[in-house]
């Protein structure tokens, strides 16, 4: 069945990708034929090539422009992504030729760059691996990025309920590395002390929390609601929790992190995790890349460092346990 359809595909040209995407963002053949420095009738008959290879009616002509037909969302992200994979080819030969190395692109959400990244790279470099270009943010920042072809892999949450259309989990693997427990941190020089704390009295506390759509502080809000109360509106609002961490010390606020990250300032005495049991399920962090690169040779092996590095980081855990 398949075999058609690729021997079709075999066709479709570098300039059929940037003519849809251009055509995307445009809205016309003229500005999108001026770009690739053709004539309008010439992106016309490419339009009409394409469309007639994979078989699909991408945009509808009128008067004013040309318009995605409803198929043409999954085939303009597609090819969104293979652009994006040629552009770092391209990059990669251009490095090659001058004599330098080639880079990896990867997502990191804050907890894993803080607390991982330097012995994964460290594993990563002495079996091989080439230098590595660290992209910061949430997984909700770094998925689109990742799927867009602007990342190699990440490490993070897969936010499953924010995959609706259909084949993008399939399009997507993924390795699980561990459970991310989320607790409330405070200063350890905190003077409002909470005695036997309940979402009654932590509702009446000041907080400084994460941006409305952090998994997080999603989560927390959720949690406070099955509890009859409303999580209040954060005094401070920040990008990362390690920044909410950084204000909280020697405040009396209040911050919602994964505990691991309070693990190290709580060893130096700047940061107390509150013992009280939040209401919220532990949270999976993956090692995640696009199904089409998993078994690239350079990936696999920052994956097994990434692996390892988390296997002794749960052995070293369990030894401070016992």
């Amino acid at each position: 069945m398949r075999k058609p359809i690729l021997k079709r595909l075999s066709h479709v040209r570098y300039r059929h990708l940037l003519l849809i995407v251009q055509l995307a963002e445009c809205g016309t053949l003229h500005k999108a034929a001026h770009y690739l420095g053709i004539s309008q009738p010439a992106a016309s008959a490419m339009l009409s090539d394409l469309e007639s290879l994979l078989g699909l009616r991408l945009f509808e002509r009128n008067s004013r422009g040309v318009m995605p037909t409803g198929q043409a969302k999954t085939v303009l992200d597609c090819a969104r992504t293979m652009l994006n994979e040629f552009y770092n080819f391209a990059d990669t030969v251009e490095r090659l030729a001058d004599g330098q190395h080639q880079v990896l692109r990867v997502g990191l959400v804050p907890q894993a760059y803080a607390t991982h990244l330097a012995k994964v790279i460290g594993r990563f470099r002495a079996a091989g691996g080439c230098a590595v270009k660290a992209v910061e943010g949430t997984s909700k920042q770094l998925l689109p990025q990742l799927r867009a072809g602007e990342l190699d892999c990440m490490i993070g949450r897969l936010p499953v309920d924010e995959i609706t259309e259909r084949g993008a989990l399939a399009s997507l693997s993924y390795v699980d590395l561990y459970d991310e427990d989320i607790c409330i941190a405070a200063s350890a020089h905190r003077k409002l002390r909470l005695s036997k704390p309940d979402y009654r009295k932590l509702a009446g506390c000041e907080w400084v929390l994460q941006r409305g759509d952090s998994s997080v502080r999603k989560a927390l809000g959720e949690a406070f609601l099955r509890h009859g109360e409303q999580l209040p509106e954060p005094v401070l609002e920040t990008a990362t929790y390690l920044q909410s961490l950084m204000v909280v010390q020697g405040t009396d606020y209040l911050t919602v992190v994964p505990r691991h990250a309070v693990e190290a300032p709580q060893n130096r005495g700047l940061i107390n995790a509150l013992k009280f049991e939040l209401d919220i399920a532990p949270m999976q962090v993956s090692f995640i890349t696009r199904t089409a690169s998993k078994d690239d040779n350079t990936i696999a092996l920052f994956r097994d460092a990434v692996v390892a590095t988390m296997k002794g980081a749960a052995s070293v855990k369990k030894s401070r346990r016992g």
